[in-house]
Order: C-alpha cells, then sequence, then structure tokens
C-alpha cells in the first residue's frame, strides 16, 4: 500500500466522520423547542382532580400535556408556586409582585409528572391565566 493510498483512505473517512457528525448537529440541534408558554391548555381541572388522577393511576396520560390548574396559592417562592399542598409549580417567568399566598389563582402548565413519595403533582413552564 503506497502512502498516498492510505492518506486518500483517511481523508474520505475524516469526510463522511465530518458529513454525519453536521447532520447529527443539524437534526439534534437546530430543532425548534416547544413553546409550552404560548399552547392552548388541552384540560381544566381543580387541584383536588388533578391529585386525584394521578393517585388513581389515571394521570398518566397528562404528562408532557399543558393542563390548566385552579388552588390556592399556599406556598411561594422565586421561581415557583404550590397550589394547595399539592402541585408544585415552576414558573416560565419570574414571580408577579402583586401575588401572594392564599390567593386563589388559575395558571397553566406542562405536566411533567407525579412524586408518589411526597404526593405532589410537578408542572413546568407555569403561567398565571387568572387571579
Amino acid at each position: 500500500m503506497e502512502p498516498s493510498e492510505s492518506k486518500k483512505k483517511l481523508a474520505i473517512i475524516l469526510l463522511i466522520l465530518i458529513f454525519i457528525i453536521c447532520i447529527f448537529y443539524f437534526f439534534t440541534y437546530q430543532k425548534k423547542h416547544t413553546d409550552w408558554v404560548h399552547i392552548q391548555p388541552q384540560i381544566s381541572l381543580s387541584v383536588q382532580e388533578l391529585l386525584q388522577n394521578f393517585q388513581n393511576g389515571e394521570g398518566n396520560d397528562l404528562i408532557n400535556k399543558v393542563v390548566q390548574i385552579s388552588g390556592t396559592i399556599t406556598a411561594l417562592d422565586d421561581s415557583l408556586y404550590i397550589l394547595d399542598k399539592a402541585v408544585v409549580c415552576k414558573l416560565a417567568v419570574n414571580i408577579e409582585s402583586n401575588i401572594t399566598e392564599k390567593e386563589f389563582v388559575t395558571v397553566k402548565g406542562r405536566c411533567v409528572g407525579y412524586d408518589d413519595l411526597l404526593m405532589e403533582v410537578r408542572l413546568d413552564n407555569v403561567v398565571v391565566m387568572e387571579l
């Protein structure tokens, strides 16, 4: 095998690898991300109904869907609400200053799942619909 043949094979292999890497990058990192904030809710529930669905094993249909939840704020932090001590809502944007604890709100967000140990439903990308 001549040195020039091995250089040609090496160059072809490198070009194929670069092509594969470019395709991987294009299809993986150039996808548009889902804008959960602007999607309309697919279902509207109270906190108790949502919690009951997960405890009965019927809540798995709600995972990765946008849901609208109504409840009372029992805890408030910089980046999350807790509704009726059962639904943890991670906000899409910072908390508005006029919202306080013990206030009844309607929020929408993507349902991430249910924590069996703490008996909490988790939502992310949450926005306040009504105060």
